[in-house]
């Protein structure tokens, strides 16, 4: 790692709150959970966007899989494809 004249280094993982920590020979560094709830939730399946409130809505739907093909079948067709909150045949 190329580090040149910096005196700090930046630490970030997705989902972490990033942290600046000054160059030593050894470093512990620990990040800290950036989770933060969310206001809405936004599924798109299929090209259609459905805005949910809160996840216990989404979670709270009727998922149901289309198991019709297998992986060799949908990779030819060129999807596979599921729906959110319906029943209904394709």
């Amino acid at each position: 790692m190329f580090i040149g004249s910096a005196k700090t280094l930046v630490f970030s993982y997705v989902g972490m709150v990033a942290k600046e920590v000054p160059i030593e020979p050894v470093m512990k560094v620990e990040l800290q959970s950036g989770a933060q709830n969310l206001s809405e939730v936004v599924i798109t399946a299929m090209g259609i966007p459905q805005i949910y409130d809160n996840i216990e809505e989404f979670f709270d739907l009727s998922t149901t899989w289309n198991n019709s093909l297998n992986i060799a079948q949908a990779l030819d067709r060129g999807s596979y494809s599921f729906s959110l909150g319906s029943t209904t045949q394709e």
